[in-house]
């Protein structure tokens, strides 16, 4: 297990900001990460609702991003609370092993995850989106290259965004190839039909 890196907020707002990546100027705080043109590719996918579904349908997803050599995990709004303390030893034991070591409670900022950490990433982003119920719970994942942006939703679903339109076609067919194919309608009255949706 390698060592988990924390990149401080003002960083990591910056390192984002040089791929065109900036906090969303139209909404109030906790804010969004979004690409700085409108010109990007939205899609989501309805996130399953077993806990093993949830790590198979995210490490899926991710490896439709491959290759990349890093990802960064940012919470909405930046700051990070620590989960429920464990119960037990073995439970302390299995979170590290299947996230790797705790964020400092109150830490703002983004966590890197190396493509050999990809296990632990999709441990992580699990077990927020098993717990998460509220906009704060949100997270976003963004790649080393920067051309996608993925964020779990507290509404059970997951956002991808992109650039390319043709970097987006792949990753459809990619999801598609295993089952998880695009929603034929929004999940409720919160959503806006979108354009890509018949």
């Amino acid at each position: 297990m390698m060592d988990m890196e924390l990149l401080p907020a003002d960083q990591f707002l910056a390192w984002a900001e040089a791929l065109g990546i900036v906090l969303d100027p139209i909404y109030s705080p906790p804010k969004c990460l979004v690409y700085r043109t409108e010109a990007a590719e939205h899609r989501w996918w309805n996130t399953p609702t077993s806990p093993e579904g949830i790590s198979r349908f995210l490490s899926y997803l991710l490896n439709g991003l491959a290759p990349w050599r890093f990802c960064f995990v940012w919470r909405r709004g930046g700051s990070w609370p620590n989960l429920e303390p464990a119960r037990n030893r073995i439970e302390a034991s299995r979170r590290i092993v299947e996230m790797g070591p705790a964020i400092p409670d109150g830490f703002e900022g983004a966590v890197k995850y190396t493509a050999q950490e990809s296990g632990q990433l999709v441990g992580r982003v699990a077990a927020h989106v098993k717990s998460g119920w509220c906009v704060q719970d949100d997270l976003f994942i963004i790649p080393d290259d920067g051309q996608h942006i993925l964020q779990t939703d507290h509404h059970g679903v997951v956002h991808a965004s992109c650039l390319d339109e043709t970097r987006m076609k792949r990753l459809v067919e990619h999801m598609a190839s295993a089952g998880y194919s695009l929603p034929t309608k929004p999940l409720d009255w919160t959503f806006k039909w979108p354009s890509w949706m018949a």
